[in-house]
């Protein structure tokens, strides 16, 4: 099932594009593309067959699902291009739904950042990593589980959709370091367990090796990450300060 989500998510994003108001513009396109793109790659083929028998190559699918594609899903502003391809009755519809309390507490960066660094701990530090392993009906909620949340976080701390919350670069860097620190975290200990985790993989040095996975890749996707987002956020207040400046002219 989980399998479809990056085609959805592609059909609706292409539909979006076709139905938009204004030229929309292609590096947006591109990101998303390039996110479903992803996804799909860890979702399936070699990725996906390998991961069962295989965990350093789950923990790549788990990088993949968690950071790198839902990172270039938010590049693709999906809710800005909702608001430019929605007839008027969709929009004032959505502009009420990002408005909303529930919404506003979850699209803050210290909260969707916690539930991913969350839902990254619990995956693969509980007993939810080996349930799932022996359910695909779990298998798919793990994954789901780590997808969304980590798409949040993306889109609260880029703030490239008009959320209700906008932080500044020093926010932008510390809310992707929570994502770091639970990456790390999970790494750390996975490599340096004594004895196996979990018993669909009793491979110690497998662990090890999929402790290092994590924690090296992780580290390799965020630090860059870090860095832009944050050279980003400045741009942008720049910008702003830049706005305010002219008006007082």
């Amino acid at each position: 099932m989980m399998v479809a989500v990056p085609v959805v998510l592609l059909a609706l994003y292409v539909w979006g594009v076709v139905r938009a108001r204004r030229p929309w513009p292609w590096h947006r396109t591109a990101a998303f593309a390039l996110g479903c793109a992803v996804l799909a790659a860890a979702l399936a083929g070699p990725i996906e067959a390998r991961s069962d028998g295989d965990l350093p190559m789950h923990m790549v699918q788990h990088l993949l699902i968690a950071t790198a594609a839902p990172a270039l899903l938010a590049l693709g502003a999906p809710i800005r291009l909702a608001l430019a391809a929605l007839p008027a009755e969709g929009r004032r519809a959505l502009g009420r739904a990002l408005h909303l309390r529930a919404v506003r507490v979850l699209a803050h960066p210290a909260v969707a950042t916690g539930l991913a660094a969350a839902a990254m701990v619990a995956v693969h530090l509980t007993g939810l990593f080996d349930a799932a392993a022996g359910s695909g009906a779990l298998h798919g909620l793990e994954h789901a589980l780590l997808f969304w949340t980590a798409l949040v976080a993306w889109m609260a701390v880029l703030a490239v959709d008009p959320l209700p919350h906008t932080p500044d670069a020093i926010g932008a860097l510390a809310w992707v370091s929570v994502g770091m620190v639970a990456m790390t975290a999970v790494g750390a200990v996975l490599a340096s367990d004594d004895a196996p985790r979990y018993a669909h993989y009793p491979s110690l040095a497998a662990q090890q090796d999929a402790g290092t996975v994590m924690w090296l890749g992780g580290a390799a996707l965020l630090v860059p990450a870090a860095c832009a987002v944050a050279m980003w956020a400045l741009a942008r207040e720049e910008r702003r300060q830049q706005r305010r400046e002219a008006v007082r002219r």
